[in-house]
């Protein structure tokens, strides 16, 4: 799981990775108006059990928001000088756009995607690399299960558990270790980004779908362990979520027309 490296810095992680026999840790962290969730995953990532040298940053690429989260995350950072955090600009404000800044500024073996609304369990980075160690897949995540914060939040989340809510995928309602089509989020060996390419900035949603056929269809494999868990908080009232649901089902079905071999 080593990459080529030119910069000093590089190196050095790789060797503090090498001394292990673990690789090191990239966490990519796309946020716009994340204010009131920024410090609570940002306070989960450096909660986490892995080796903590071998985090070696947490890059924080935010879609110029306009609700503070610029600030929050730099206090953050102001409090926690050694834990890398690094906040980056995405002026496309989309997330494929800001995953491509992370990945291509990111200096680890693995990258690890976040979200600004996850609660990843403490384990999370940890069976992450171990499933990907194990297993030699490209990709793999786990059990994303949705907490809601308010009343409405609750009921969503209630839905979205079950099968006729939000579909039978693994990650949204369980189930054995194994190759699957796509993961949520996902943890990913580097090195398969510069085989497949990055992220399709065209996609404004479901980019995480369309790369994972394009790492299927070279050769890898992408892979679900139940016992890789984050929580994930549902948007909170009825206009947040018809507009999430809206954009979901559009690009659904422009994924489809773009990827037909996704069907």
């Amino acid at each position: 799981m080593t990459t080529h490296v030119d910069d000093p810095a590089d190196a050095m992680a790789q060797e503090a990775g090498a001394s292990d026999g673990l690789p090191t840790v990239s966490v990519v962290l796309p946020v716009l108006n994340e204010a009131a969730h920024i410090e609570q995953v940002l306070s989960r990532l450096l909660a986490q059990d892995y080796p903590r040298h071998l985090v070696i940053e947490i890059l924080v690429v935010d879609g110029r928001s306009e609700d503070g989260t610029r600030d929050a995350t730099s206090q953050f950072q102001h409090r926690h000088p050694l834990a890398g955090i690094r906040l980056l600009d995405n002026p496309l404000r989309i997330t494929s756009a800001a995953l491509n800044i992370g990945i291509r500024a990111a200096r680890g073996d693995v990258l690890v995607r976040m979200d600004g609304h996850a609660i990843p369990a403490t384990d999370y980075v940890s069976r992450c690399v171990d499933a990907l160690q194990r297993t030699g897949a490209a990709n793999v995540g786990g059990v994303v299960e949705p907490v809601g914060r308010t009343p409405f939040g609750a009921a969503v989340a209630l839905a979205t558990k079950h099968p006729l809510g939000a579909g039978d995928a693994r990650y949204r309602v369980g189930g054995s270790a194994g190759d699957v089509d796509t993961v949520a989020y996902g943890a990913f060996r580097r090195e398969v980004f510069q085989d497949v390419g990055l992220f399709d900035e065209s996609m404004v949603v479901n980019e995480d779908y369309e790369v994972n056929v394009r790492i299927r269809a070279a050769g890898y494999r992408i892979h679900f362990n139940p016992s890789i868990r984050l929580q994930y908080t549902p948007r909170g009232t009825v206009g947040d979520l018809w507009r999430q649901y809206f954009r979901y089902g559009w690009w659904k079905v422009e994924t489809l027309r773009r990827v037909p071999r996704s069907l």
